[in-house]
């Protein structure tokens, strides 16, 4: 790096023609810096939706095994009874409803991504005098139970601690950065 047009005795009225030019590696220092935040932005939403993309397959297929490492309390032998009637769907599936609805999207901002249940999704009238609950309301009877009737089966929430929980999504935006970073030919030591 160098000052441009400097000058002895060179006096204040003198110093608008006075700049830095970057040269070597202060060339790269410069474009680093000028690039930091954007930099880091496009590496947070990139992990970001990387994860959401293992969650949203992690919790289909634990929807799909009826959550089975996560030892729910088995259905009642009443509602066993009723579904095996329509279906022989385990758990957490009587249609696929459920399992296909889980989808990935982009917040409003774009900034961040979202896994989750869009309030429109519909799911069937399965019996005569059935509920036809949307499937997000669904979902939230299984996060939460309806006691005395049914136990939670918070799927999502188990998921997640399944996954590592926030400390994953930590790893995968650090490895990210660093990745990011190592294209430009910037090395990252993690402290």
């Amino acid at each position: 790096m160098a000052i441009v047009g400097a000058r002895h005795g060179l006096r204040g009225r003198g110093t608008f023609s006075v700049g830095i030019e970057y040269n070597g590696e202060w060339i790269k220092f410069k474009d680093l810096i000028n690039s930091l935040d954007t930099t880091l932005t496009a590496s947070a939403i990139a992990a970001q939706k990387e994860f959401a993309e293992i969650y949203c397959d992690k919790v289909k297929e634990n929807i799909d095994n009826g959550g089975e490492e996560f030892h729910y309390p088995p259905l009642s032998e009443k509602y066993k009874k009723l579904k095996s009637r329509f279906t022989n769907a385990g758990m957490l599936n009587w249609s696929r409803s459920f399992h296909d609805s889980v989808i990935i999207k982009p917040t409003r901002n774009g900034k961040m991504w979202e896994v989750g249940i869009p309030k429109e999704a519909t799911r069937p009238i399965y019996y005569k005098g059935g509920s036809a609950l949307p499937v997000s309301e669904y979902a939230n009877v299984l996060e939460h139970g309806m006691y005395p009737e049914m136990p939670a089966r918070p799927i999502f929430r188990d998921t997640l601690k399944q996954l590592g929980g926030k400390l994953a999504l930590k790893k995968i935006v650090e490895a990210t950065v660093i990745g990011k970073f190592g294209s430009k030919g910037i090395r990252v030591n993690k402290i």
